[in-house]
């Protein structure tokens, strides 16, 4: 699950915005490229709550076949195995978002919680790798444009870069573009059972005023 996602998932178990930052932290530290921020308290409850989702989230039956679908989708388009698997990964996750982005709740806490991560995070002293992902996301806020095809693959891009294994090749980046248009419909189609049962399996349920139309 990405970090939004996980925003918005957490949201639902509290709104509280050191909680719902907390379910990002170990993303946004990978990002950044920065050691695990655990912080204390309600963000230490809301690191937590990240790992157990992640626990749930990558377990369930229907994030597997999805993966192992765009696996299949994307070695065809000709990417290798170690880029193939880890663009099949991001790129489920990064569809997954897109399907949570009609959940006004979810996506004010989210912003909420982004907007007071300074003061949030200043006992913790993040370092600045840390900070400017914040920062980043501050301006950005939410868009549909950030889980668009072309942004899907250019994000895999990024995250990919310099790992041996998983690092893209020369031309795949329309290859995910391709195979992120294609996939969308049924990723979409999918989120609302998966998502459902990792929020049940958590103790967390979207708002009746959600507009999630599940």
């Amino acid at each position: 699950m990405n970090f939004y996602s996980h925003a918005v998932v957490a949201s639902w178990l509290s709104p509280d915005p050191g909680f719902v930052l907390g379910a990002m932290l170990p993303d946004l530290c990978r990002m950044a490229g920065e050691k695990p921020i655990r912080g204390a308290g309600v963000i230490l409850d809301g690191v937590r709550c990240h790992e157990h989702t992640d626990e749930v989230f990558h377990a369930h039956g229907e994030f597997r076949r999805l993966c192992a679908d765009a696996f299949d989708g994307l070695s065809a388009r000709g990417l290798a195995r170690g880029s193939a698997k880890a663009a099949a990964h991001i790129g489920v996750e990064l569809l997954i978002d897109g399907g949570l982005f009609d959940d006004e709740f979810g996506r004010a806490h989210y912003l909420k919680s982004i907007r007071a991560s300074p003061a949030l995070l200043s006992s913790a002293q993040p370092g600045a790798g840390l900070s400017r992902v914040l920062a980043a996301m501050r301006e950005r806020g939410v868009e549909r444009a950030h889980t668009s095809a072309d942004a899907i693959a250019r994000r895999i891009d990024y995250a990919t870069r310099g790992r041996r294994r998983l690092a893209l090749s020369q031309g795949d980046i329309p290859r995910i573009d391709d195979w992120a248009q294609a996939a969308r419909a049924a990723v979409l189609a999918a989120t609302p059972t998966l998502i459902r049962d990792v929020a049940k399996e958590i103790g967390a349920a979207p708002p009746a005023d959600s507009r999630l139309g599940w």
